[in-house]
């Protein structure tokens, strides 16, 4: 497989895209009105402490660290219900997510408690706080590595378990080799075909082989009868074969749309499956689109997982990945 190389991401980059963005993606109305109240807060707090005067600065100096201390709460209360979100959506909180706000919290909480020990003339106790701090982060940063390795380990095992049983399951090899008796890899499922999905399908087929061997029993002569019934016989086991093989397919199609949920919700390592599943899962997506969308129009939400993972360019390049939105569109 052809190796992608990325660009390297600036600080800011990174905090953008892995941080910012996904907990405003995931932030519902009360944590922005939280956001809106701690940036105020802020704003009045520092208007207070440099520009105040009169009974507002008198009211701050015997409140200051409570005008600072609740703005940092309001801070940590507004990143909770987004964190939880996204949590709910990826069945975790992605590293850069929990990293990148962790150090918010702390770097803000640095700075605020700073400028309440100065305010009240304990600048000396400074020292103790970072290196207190200090502590709490590597405790903290230790954590968080330790159940993301198990988290990794965990997934690796996982997923190195369904790729063997499905590679020793004699039923998934026998569905590979149905399959490939009418629909190998790299040939396209026809629209007449893709209807064999379901029994329906079977029987709508069978039902036209048996009135069009009707019709050709009536216009043709005695003599000529039994070849035309050995070639509807012939033509109904094929009808009958190729349905086993769509089931196959189905079969297929269902374990690869159960591998995206898994990667969806974390529960299968991403970079194993890449490597192992990409070309055959790719290579039966493309095989059957007709067969999907055929599935689709009794089930909308049949395939759904695959359809994302392909669609977003999980499994396919870029180029690959936009001419499949534009051929969707």
């Amino acid at each position: 497989m052809e190796v992608q190389h990325h660009k390297k991401d600036n600080v800011i980059a990174l905090a953008w895209r892995h941080v910012v963005c996904p907990l405003a993606r995931h932030a519902d109305a009360l944590s922005w009105v939280l956001f809106a109240v701690f940036l105020a807060s802020v704003a009045v707090t520092v208007y207070l402490r440099y520009l105040g005067h009169g009974e507002s600065e008198s009211f701050y100096g015997q409140n200051y660290s409570l005008f600072w201390y609740l703005s940092w709460g309001l801070l940590v209360a507004s990143t909770i219900g987004p964190m939880f979100n996204v949590f709910r959506a990826r069945n975790e909180v992605p590293l850069g997510v929990m990293i990148g706000a962790g150090v918010t919290h702390v770097l803000v909480f640095i700075l605020m408690s700073v400028v309440v020990l100065v305010q009240a003339d304990k600048a000396e106790a400074v020292t103790g706080l970072l290196a207190a701090v200090a502590g709490a982060v590597m405790i903290g940063i230790g954590w968080v590595v330790q159940n993301q390795s198990s988290a990794r380990a965990s997934r690796r095992a996982h997923t190195f378990s369904v790729l063997t049983q499905s590679r020793l399951s004699a039923e998934f090899q026998s569905h590979v080799k149905s399959r490939i008796l009418h629909y190998p890899a790299g040939k396209e499922i026809s629209v007449e075909d893709a209807a064999l999905f379901y029994k329906d399908g079977l029987i709508d087929a069978e039902k036209k082989l048996e009135l069009k061997f009707a019709e050709d029993l009536a216009r043709s002569k005695d003599e000529h009868h039994e070849s035309l019934r050995k070639a509807h016989e012939g033509a109904l086991e094929e009808v009958r074969s190729k349905y086993l093989a769509m089931q196959s397919v189905k079969y297929l199609l269902n374990f690869y749309e159960f591998i995206c949920a898994g990667l969806r919700l974390k529960e299968l390592d991403e970079m194993m499956v890449r490597a192992t599943l990409s070309d055959m899962a790719v290579g039966i997506y493309n095989d059957t689109i007709h067969v999907r969308r055929h599935a689709q129009k009794r089930q909308p939400a049949a395939f759904t997982e695959l359809d994302m993972r392909m669609s977003k360019g999980v499994w396919l390049d870029a180029g690959a990945a936009g001419a499949l939105n534009e051929q969707k569109a």
